[in-house]
């Protein structure tokens, strides 16, 4: 049989919160140009923090980092005692925010030639002529994906071609394209799939190879004779071409090679070097298999943290038929990041390729096998802003850089929580609204003020509890609901001369 209770009292009581960080955080478009976050723990870079410092945000951008805490009086104050800020991450490698699409015509037979539009190259596998930044928007609902991880800028292009063009390095924001670019010409990306060209050539890997080699002596002998002919009646300019004219920058500019299997990785590698480019690479996560081979052509990777599943050896049958190569692949592939740094390999970490729920979890992978968090930040800030040609803006907490951020409650590469992360100067809060009460309040109801306790449980999946308290006496809280505004739970208060079991409704102000 059930108890039967009085019906429940709805109270709506207001809420005097002692916890700095709940209160204090709320901002909102009118957040003045000034803006301090005191009393925080720095994660300047990597290998250097400052401890109870403030970081001092004017506009978009870092204005100061202050260690005595000592603040300008028009700045508003946000106390963030016992939270640790990191510099926004960046993923070097992705395809975000570019509203392009191709149409693809049907075509039968083979296809040798094709007529392209515009002064472009001969082969629809070459795409050097585009220039990403002239397609970036925006797009709300997939930034999430990076944001929820604490990624606060990606570089993008799309993916497509041997000859993709010329990455753009812009910010997750949910702004117009103007205020999102941080570097509208970064890298120009390259792969040995042609994509979605008509073309028969090329189709073989072989044949990759020979188009690019072809095409860089090309856009070389192209570039060298328009230099000569400008300016000169007895020389005739080559006919004109802007996929070859974009690549007189390659060498300097460098090049990201999307390369998905560990044989490509290297011919793509030496290919480079030959032409005297810097190879960036995108790895496939068994580069520990031939560092020897990968350290002659120095590269620089992006590593996504693709590792593989556990076999299913949960049966005899099952285990026989599990190759060697795959159990020791399994075995080893969350050493990677940590066998690359230990040989001197710069590397950043990407999202791409693998579900974005999953890279926190695999990146402690890494570091449970070997990988030091030093080296763990340095891949998600200063190595990979770098990558992504933007390293005079983002990567580190300095004046002057963007004020794209993450606030974390405990280590981020331990068990801590991202609790906010910050796009160009505005707040984005990441925690399920439970976590945002966590900490101690005082209530007052009617004569009485209590004491009320909310604590998260640390089982998974973590939950809120609480309890109400007067002097010694604790009652515990029944039927706990939380969103960003308004907190409810059950509670009998007959011990404080509140009849049968009341039903308390909460509201944070602004």
């Amino acid at each position: 049989m059930k108890p039967s209770f009085p019906a429940a009292k709805l109270l709506f009581i207001s809420l005097v919160a002692c916890s700095a960080y709940a209160d204090e955080t709320q901002l909102t478009d009118n957040t003045p140009r000034l803006t301090a976050l005191t009393h925080a723990k720095l994660m300047l870079s990597p290998g250097k923090q400052l401890d109870n410092a403030t970081l001092l945000i004017e506009n978009n951008r870092i204005k100061q980092v202050i260690s005595n805490n000592e603040i300008p009086q028009n700045a508003y104050k946000i106390d963030l005692n016992g939270y640790t800020i990191y510099p926004g991450f960046i993923d070097p490698f992705a395809e975000y925010g570019l509203e392009y699409s191709e149409s693809q015509a049907t075509i039968e037979g083979p296809v040798y030639r094709i007529n392209p539009k515009g002064a472009v190259a001969a082969n629809g596998a070459i795409h050097a002529e585009k220039e990403w930044f002239s397609y970036v928007l925006a797009d709300k609902d997939a930034a999430s994906n990076w944001i929820s991880n604490g990624f606060t800028s990606v570089q993008s292009a799309h993916l497509n071609g041997i000859f993709r063009g010329i990455g753009v390095s812009l910010s997750l924001a949910d702004k117009n394209s103007n205020q999102l670019i941080y570097s509208p010409q970064s890298r120009h990306f390259m792969a040995f799939d042609k994509g979605n060209s008509p073309q028969d050539y090329p189709n073989s890997l072989m044949g990759s190879i020979a188009l690019i080699r072809q095409t860089l002596s090309d856009a070389n002998w192209y570039n060298q004779n328009k230099m000569k002919a400008a300016g000169r009646a007895d020389l005739l300019s080559p006919e004109f071409n802007i996929a070859l004219e974009r690549l007189h920058d390659i060498k300097t500019r460098g090049a990201i090679f999307d390369t998905r299997n560990l044989n490509n990785q290297l011919r793509a590698a030496k290919l480079l070097s030959q032409e005297d480019i810097q190879p960036i690479l995108l790895g496939n996560g068994q580069e520990y298999a031939r560092v020897r081979e990968l350290q002659e052509y120095r590269p620089v990777l992006i590593l996504p943290l693709n590792f593989p599943a556990a076999p299913q050896v949960s049966d005899e049958d099952n285990a026989r038929e599990v190759p060697l190569r795959t159990l020791r692949h399994w075995e080893r592939a969350p050493s990677n990041p940590a066998v690359m740094a230990a040989n001197n390999i710069p590397f950043s970490f990407t999202q791409y390729g693998m579900d974005s729920k999953a890279f926190w979890p695999r990146l402690r992978m890494a570091l449970q096998a070997g990988l030091d968090e030093e080296t763990a930040l340095a891949a998600l800030t200063t190595e990979a802003a770098a990558a992504a040609g933007i390293d005079n803006l983002v990567g580190k907490l300095a004046p002057g850089y963007m004020a794209d951020l993450v606030i974390a409650k405990g280590n981020l590469f331990q068990d801590g929580e991202i609790v906010s992360v910050w796009l160009q100067g505005e707040e984005q809060k990441q925690l399920a609204p439970e976590y945002q009460w966590q900490g101690s309040y005082r209530l007052h109801l009617a004569e009485l003020e209590l004491d009320l306790e909310l604590q998260l449980t640390q089982q998974t999946p973590r939950k809120l509890r609480g309890n109400l308290s007067s002097g010694d006496q604790q009652i515990a809280l029944a039927h706990l609901k939380a969103d960003s505004k308004r907190l409810s739970f059950s509670v009998n208060l007959q011990g404080a001369g509140i009849n049968g079991i009341s039903r308390l409704t909460l509201w944070q102000d602004d």
